[in-house]
């Protein structure tokens, strides 16, 4: 007997994954005005002013990938890597800024999550700031080899933490 019909309930073939947004501060600029609830892995407040980076869609994600460093104590080095279609110079100079700074962000995705990556308490100096916070740890410019192709920039941002991002 053939396969007649597929049924995808909610249109979810529409459904698109991946991160969206990014919104970064640098710890110096009041990156670590956050306040965090372990039990229920709930972070609020305000990361800072700095730069807000939108993702064409499919073009960004985000990776956790999770390892017991110390007996009782995992540890989870997160990975966000995402293209930026069309970028302008005065964006490029603002996240050549973010180079060598230690970052906060709250991160985004397509399907209305939003997280906060590079924080927490577990890990933290006296309570403000975490020892392993989020880098930019690659920005890779390309014009691109065919007509077709923008001109963008790739980045890459990556953080240990103790616990998984908390939630928004």
């Amino acid at each position: 007997m053939g396969l007649t019909a597929i049924t995808v309930a909610n249109n979810d073939h529409f459904a698109k994954g991946g991160v969206k947004s990014m919104s970064i501060a640098s710890y110096a600029t009041g990156g670590q005005n956050i306040t965090y609830t372990t039990a229920t892995n709930v972070a609020a407040g305000s990361i800072g002013t700095g730069v807000t980076i939108e993702f064409e869609k499919e073009s960004a994600s985000m990776t956790i990938s999770s390892a017991s460093e110390l007996v009782g104590m995992s540890m989870s080095t997160i990975t966000i890597e995402g293209y930026i279609p069309d970028i302008t110079n005065d964006k490029l100079e603002a996240l050549q800024a973010l180079l060598d700074e230690p970052l906060v962000a709250k991160v985004s995705t397509w399907d209305n999550l939003t997280v906060l990556v590079g924080w927490e308490e577990r890990t933290s100096l006296s309570g403000s700031a975490t020892q392993f916070p989020m880098i930019l740890s690659g920005l890779e410019v390309s014009t691109g080899a065919s007509l077709a192709d923008q001109n963008g920039c790739t980045l890459t941002f990556t953080c240990k933490q103790a616990h998984l991002p908390a939630t928004f």
